[in-house]
């Protein structure tokens, strides 16, 4: 009589995870956190969002990690460039430029006249 091994029916399988999806989320939530500062907030998000789609494969849909890396990084992309239309318009309204102007000389004659 021939033995053979005995294999279990059910089998636990063990989930195929990359790591693509978790370096979006990650880099995702540290962009959401950056994206309150001008021009280095968009760094992040940026490749987070990247990452996260090509974290998909050869398929149209997203699952988990990158879901949630997608979402957060276009939220903070989204405040990124909200912070950066807020950055200029203040440039342009609020800053009075000759005076700025005007004491940028005064110091530049104070240095000279001092060396």
């Amino acid at each position: 009589m021939d033995h053979q091994p005995y294999t279990p029916v059910n089998q636990p399988v063990t989930p195929q995870t990359s790591s693509m999806p978790t370096a979006a989320l990650t880099l995702s939530i540290i962009g959401l956190i950056f994206s309150f500062t001008p021009f280095f907030g968009l760094i992040c998000p940026s490749i987070a969002t990247t990452l996260a789609l090509l974290s998909r494969g050869g398929t149209m849909h997203t699952e988990g990690k990158s879901k949630l890396a997608l979402t957060l990084g276009i939220i903070g992309l989204f405040i990124a460039f909200c912070m950066i239309i807020y950055l200029f318009y203040y440039l342009a309204t609020s800053v009075d430029y000759n005076d700025f102007y005007q004491e940028f000389q005064n110091k530049l004659l104070e240095n000279n006249t001092t060396l």
